[in-house]
């Protein structure tokens, strides 16, 4: 899917799957039809794998030759700096969505309302 102009991607991280429900929920009610919230899959905690898409590009440190996989790495805890250092597993569930441009600042505030982090 290709943006328009002026829309973004966004990515809003979660803690609690109510949360991230809810926030996707008001989205859709403010008129954001591709809003969809999903679990966090896999453990955070484990170390990192040497096997994972993201650790391949930061590993060859040329991230032109996965440039297919930009919004896939965006979203990966383990490129994100989200991942766990095995105390905490904060964010379980993530919300994405395209915002067009007249609607950033209350697609943000609601996401926040609901305790997520952009």
């Amino acid at each position: 899917m290709q943006l328009l102009p002026g829309e973004k991607a966004i990515l809003a991280y979660f803690s609690s799957p109510v949360d991230a429900q809810t926030a996707c929920d008001k989205l859709q009610q403010l008129g954001i039809h591709h809003a969809r919230a999903e679990a966090i899959q896999g453990d955070t905690r484990q170390p990192r794998s040497t096997t994972s898409l993201a650790s391949m590009t930061g590993e060859t440190r040329n991230p032109n030759l996965y440039h297919a996989y930009g919004p896939l790495l965006a979203a990966s805890p383990d490129s994100s700096g989200l991942s766990s250092d095995g105390e905490q597993d904060y964010y379980t569930h993530m919300v994405s969505l395209i915002c067009p441009p007249d609607k950033h600042t209350q697609v943000i505030e609601i996401i926040r309302q609901h305790n997520g982090l952009v």
